[in-house]
């Protein structure tokens, strides 16, 4: 598991610039990923075909995890 030691704080200042985002609105987007990374683990999808398709339904509102 990895540990947080501290913030990026130029990915994070090039995040909110490029995107309009503030940092809650980022960091509630990388753990809503970081869920779909974990979900994707427990149900050992690893084919690269069908990590697209579970990306795409989350891109299009239409993901449904169980």
């Amino acid at each position: 598991m990895l540990e947080k030691v501290n913030d990026s704080e130029t990915v994070l200042d090039r995040l909110k610039l490029y995107t309009g985002l503030s940092e809650i609105a980022i960091a509630n987007d990388l753990e809503q990923k970081a869920e779909i990374l974990r979900w994707l683990v427990r149900k050992n999808i690893e084919n690269v075909d069908q990590i697209g398709k579970v990306m795409s339904k989350y891109y299009l509102g239409n993901l449904v995890m169980d």
